[in-house]
């Protein structure tokens, strides 16, 4: 009865606070908004962004390429192969497809030695003779047809190096593990049709390490041989370091959010601190307070994050698009067709909002409930309480955002580790700073709000006092029904 009585209370208090209400719940929803559309958009690029890595066949455990990352004379394929039969030229290129507003991966690989080690394409019944004989024809992933709704013999249209080139649709790939951005060419085609004729962009290897030293000694110095797992691994960690930027930013959104939320309770605490004296001299005990306030938090949270999850899924549609493009432009391209919303995304995006709701609650709940009842008969005995302690808190406040500044400047001038670590930890002691110094200027603000509208300072607690005397009219009701009891016996 106890937790019902304490939930009908924090109902009413809600009610009483309409625009901090609509606040915290603005806040919290946002946050969790920010959070699943980043996550969403970070989970699904990280995984396209590792197959685009793995290349088009999975087995292929070396390559060899120009150290400043641009095309290379293909002679030199022809002293690989004698050291290493099982090698593969590629010649690779990106393009921008205006009518679709996408980017694609284009592959031009060999052909016929592609078929006969692997079966790629023997397997799904390809049309090998029009795909030898189109030169602009090419093959495209399921996922992407889909995407853009091409068919077999369609064409579109894709910028690539320094003009507009048009491709047909020659056949449609089924393949799993290649990336949905890719197209894929015939490398005889790619150098006709691109005039790209004598280059190469990598050659594939599988190979095993004593072939991969003995090809070192016969490269030219501008081209290296590197094991697919350490360039992916390479590549990883320079995304891995770009989705963890994007989670931080959710993270101060999600600050920003709880302390939001924890205002909103303190305020009503302070507000409320005649009433709950009052409560506390009629019997309530502290546990009663508490749950009161911590319902309050926890149901405004609880709303903030439904309103967020639904929110995130448009959040996730525009991080998708914005993180597709920001990877494909400064990493490799990817294709991110999956924007919706899991229900393990809802589950985590659910369990952190109530974690942040009862980490804002909770502690302004605690205060309330050290409250005295003697207190009802002392306005401003709560903020006195808390003055002296201003100059500890601005101290604090200064003491952090200086720390939080050293910190950053370490990180950026020696950066000790691989993760930017310390930059974090500088930006939270930043804002945990600017925190510790909200009582100092919000005295100041409301000492100009007091001087100019005094009114504005004069809050209302009709609602305390009516749940003030509804626990008198049940205390009284109780004593009358235990003095019958007695005179009874």
């Amino acid at each position: 009865m106890a937790d019902i009585s304490a939930t009908f209370k924090a109902s009413w208090n809600i009610r009483e606070e309409k625009f901090l209400t609509f606040l915290s719940i603005l806040g919290i929803a946002l946050g969790i908004a920010l959070f699943t559309g980043i996550k969403v958009a970070s989970d699904r690029a990280i995984t396209s962004f590792e197959r685009g890595i793995q290349g088009i066949d999975p087995q292929i455990n070396y390559e060899i390429i120009d150290a400043s990352g641009i095309d290379f004379d293909e002679l030199i394929y022809k002293k690989i192969r004698a050291v290493e039969d099982n090698s593969f030229p590629v010649l690779k290129t990106f393009g921008y497809l205006p009518a679709f507003i996408d980017t694609i991966d284009i592959n031009g690989i060999y052909t016929a030695k592609a078929i006969s080690l692997f079966g790629s394409f023997s397997q799904e019944n390809i049309d090998i003779e029009g795909f030898y004989k189109t030169n602009n024809g090419v093959l495209i992933t399921k996922e992407f047809s889909e995407k853009h709704s091409l068919q077999k013999g369609d064409t579109f249209s894709a910028q690539v190096y320094d003009r507009e080139y048009p491709l047909k649709v020659i056949d449609i790939l089924q393949s799993d593990f290649i990336p949905a951005s890719t197209v894929v060419m015939d490398i005889g085609n790619f150098q006709e049709y691109f005039k790209k004729t004598g280059y190469l962009s990598r050659i594939d290897l599988i190979t095993d390490e004593s072939t991969a030293d003995e090809l070192t000694k016969i490269l030219p110095i501008n081209l290296k041989i590197a094991m697919k797992e350490k360039v992916f691994t390479n590549q990883k960690s320079l995304v891995a370091s770009f989705r963890y930027n994007l989670q931080f930013v959710s993270l101060i959104a999600i600050l920003v959010g709880l302390f939001l939320l924890y205002n909103t309770v303190f305020i009503s605490v302070v507000k409320r601190r005649t009433e709950i004296g009052i409560l506390r001299g009629l019997g309530a005990d502290k546990k009663t307070i508490i749950i009161l306030f911590t319902i309050q938090g926890v149901v405004l949270g609880i709303i903030g994050s439904v309103i967020g999850i639904l929110l995130g899924q448009f959040a996730a549609y525009f991080s998708v698009v914005a993180v597709e493009r920001t990877i494909s432009t400064m990493y490799s391209t990817v294709s991110i067709s999956d924007y919706f919303i899991t229900k393990q995304d809802i589950l985590i995006s659910l369990a952190v909002g109530l974690f942040v709701s009862l980490l804002a609650s909770f502690i302004p709940a605690l205060e309330a409930s050290k409250i005295r009842p003697n207190e009802s008969s002392r306005e401003g005995s709560f903020e006195d309480k808390y003055k002296k302690y201003q100059a500890l808190f601005f101290s604090a406040g200064f003491l952090f955002v200086t720390t939080g500044i050293i910190i950053s400047y370490i990180d950026y001038r020696s950066a000790p580790f691989e993760f930017p670590v310390l930059a974090y930890i500088g930006i939270l002691f930043i804002i945990a700073g600017f925190t510790f110094f909200s009582p100092f200027y919000l005295r100041i603000f409301l000492g100009i709000v007091k001087r100019l509208h005094p009114e504005k300072l004069e809050f209302r607690t009709a609602f305390f006092d009516r749940l003030a005397m509804a626990e008198f009219r049940t205390l009284g009701h109780r004593s009358s029904r235990d003095d019958t009891s007695r005179s009874r016996c």
